[in-house]
């Protein structure tokens, strides 16, 4: 039984096939039906005698793997990933080809911590402190039509990110999960939390200070999405395995 967070977490059903010998550093690895990935899974430490110990903290079953791809960028303003398989460097265009070939007109990065960007622009190449999109990392694009962008990856392992004090924009590289759930390894270290939606041009909000659930702007964190956060420490975000 598992609440999202943790810290109260506690075995409801045995799996059958569970019961196993634990090597000396505590690891242990055990055959069993399918569990479904979502679930949560505990465990327990029997001695010689049969006493147990207090059930371990809750561990998340995973599919194995995460598909990030690039969408399409809508007209106005986008905060989200880029997900090509390297890194590309911008020209005087971007995209720099297909049918939305030059819809972008203006990309921003926040630098973590700071308030600072770097930035790009169209066909403006003195004022350009931006010069190439990173995979994995989350930007700002000014487009003036829909943009589809093409790539993406697929990955087995969660992705951490580092986090500066005060503001920073980052994309959540693991698997869909409550925020609390899914931003649990920052603990309390984290005050403010946003996602922004391109196509009703406003931001939703999540408070990691006990807010009602009614009153939360969203309450799941999904898969290679951007968010803008506020940091309270230097920290590292530790994704879910997928």
């Amino acid at each position: 039984t598992h609440t999202p967070g943790g810290g109260v977490d506690y075995g409801a059903a045995p799996i059958p096939g569970g019961v196993v010998v634990a090597g000396e550093d505590g690891s242990f690895v055990f055959e069993s039906p399918a569990v479904t990935p979502g679930l949560w899974v505990t465990a327990l430490a029997t001695d010689p005698q049969g006493n147990t110990s207090e059930f371990a903290p809750g561990s998340r079953v995973g599919a194995g793997s995460i598909q990030c791809a690039n969408g399409t960028l809508q007209s106005g303003w986008n905060l989200t990933g880029y997900f090509g398989a390297e890194a590309v460097n911008l020209g005087s265009s971007f995209p720099p080809d297909g049918a939305a070939a030059g819809r972008v007109r203006a990309i921003y990065h926040l630098e973590p911590g700071t308030g600072a960007y770097t930035r790009w622009f169209a066909d403006v190449s003195f004022a350009r402190t931006l010069l190439s999109l990173e995979p994995g990392e989350a930007y700002w694009f000014l487009a003036d039509g829909p943009a589809p962008l093409s790539g993406g990856f697929s990955l087995s392992a969660p992705i951490s990110v580092p986090l500066k004090a005060g503001w920073n924009t980052v994309v959540y590289i693991g698997a869909s999960a409550p925020v609390a759930d899914a931003f649990a390894s920052l603990g309390a270290n984290y005050r403010e939390l946003y996602a922004w939606d391109a196509i009703t041009g406003g931001w939703s909000s999540y408070s990691s200070e006990g807010a009602p659930a009614w009153a939360q702007g969203f309450t799941e964190a999904h898969a290679c999405r951007a968010f803008h956060l506020f940091s309270t420490a230097d920290e590292i975000l530790v994704p879910l395995q997928p």
